[in-house]
């Protein structure tokens, strides 16, 4: 009668991971919002790549630092650069739905001309927020993305 405890305390454990990650992922998005909205982008950056220093393959910093270059501080090169990773990133997974998505996100950026990679104007930020008013651009996307291959990866 020993292995249904044995089970049960595995079960609680890895329950509680997933719970630890999801709360460090909100946690961070958390974060990322508040800053956001206070339009620092230079604490967003750090966030990303603190996460980014600790983990090359972090699913969540790669999305948000595709986002960031692509929304709040315009480098269509740099946004790239992270879709590419992202890309590296989901593709050992072998899920292909995605890699479908994370694909279509790296088409995106690829579909816009490095020539329009200038700086944003002050009217362009204030448009940028307006849109994205509440949240990170790409937020939402991010945590879902980053959840599923958690999940995925425990399996």
């Amino acid at each position: 009668m020993r292995t249904p405890k044995v089970i049960y305390t595995l079960l609680f454990l890895f329950s509680a991971s997933l719970l630890w990650a999801n709360s460090s992922l909100e946690t961070a998005a958390s974060q990322v919002n508040a800053h956001w909205l206070a339009r620092n982008n230079a604490s967003i950056l750090q966030i990303i790549e603190d996460r980014l220093t600790e983990d090359s393959g972090d699913v969540f910093a790669l999305c948000l630092k595709y986002h960031y270059y692509f929304y709040a501080d315009i480098d269509l090169a740099k946004s790239r650069s992270a879709a590419d990773q992202l890309v590296s990133s989901v593709a050992g997974i072998g899920n292909d739905s995605l890699d479908t998505f994370v694909g279509e996100l790296k088409t995106r950026v690829y579909s816009v001309p490095l020539s329009e990679s200038t700086p944003f104007t002050a009217a362009e930020v204030d448009a940028i927020h307006a849109i994205f008013k509440n949240s990170f651009p790409g937020i939402d996307t991010c945590l879902k993305l980053a959840t599923r291959v958690e999940a995925l990866e425990s399996e």
